[in-house]
């Protein structure tokens, strides 16, 4: 057995290499291109000259793990490849999947559209439902935030969010029982 099978197995996510590999191809092509370009390409002789002689690397930038639309179409991959379809988020809350759809278009619950199907990040599922209160936050969140930027948002410490003089993450702040609305203030200025 490979490593990547291997991998999808210990995480019991039941998916083909191929099908993984279209769904990473499809993230990277949504990541877009690298986000660093070769300095070479925009800035004139005498610039490129004065910065190497100052120190500063004008060497364009090498591609890999590091990089962060890598980074982030492997998180977005992440995100989708474990996400609940509508009818397993129907099943986990003991719900019909068109109360999940409505949930949906209310914002209550959060989902990535593909094509015609939904994705329901893990994110906002506890073991017994739903995380605490995450349904009075979501609507609250920019339309236009990517599902990477809310995943890291929600699952960072917020230095806002205090309980014991430690920071919590937002999700965790929910869980332990904490302010929703101070949660909802704080995505409406996400950006």
């Amino acid at each position: 057995m490979g490593a990547i099978q291997q991998l999808l197995q210990e995480h019991e996510l039941d998916i083909d290499e191929r099908t993984l590999a279209r769904v990473f191809e499809a993230c990277l092509s949504r990541a877009g291109g690298p986000p660093y370009p070769d300095p070479a390409e925009h800035l004139s002789p005498q610039e490129l000259e004065t910065l190497a002689r100052g120190g500063f690397r004008v060497d364009p930038p090498e591609h890999g793990v590091e990089d962060p639309a890598i980074q982030a179409a492997v998180s977005y991959t992440s995100l989708l490849l474990t996400a609940l379809t509508t009818e397993q988020a129907a099943a986990r809350l003991g719900v019909t999947d068109g109360r999940i759809r409505q949930r949906l278009k209310k914002r209550e619950l959060y989902g990535i559209k593909l094509g015609k199907d939904w994705r329901l990040p893990r994110f906002q599922f506890s073991d017994d439902g739903l995380v605490l209160n995450i349904s009075r936050v979501l609507p609250a969140v920019p339309r236009d935030l990517s599902p990477v930027a809310l995943y890291h948002w929600l699952t960072h410490p917020d230095p806002d969010l205090v309980l014991d003089e430690s920071p919590l993450s937002p999700l965790r702040w929910l869980q332990c029982g904490g302010d929703p609305h101070l949660v909802a203030e704080l995505a409406e200025d996400l950006r």
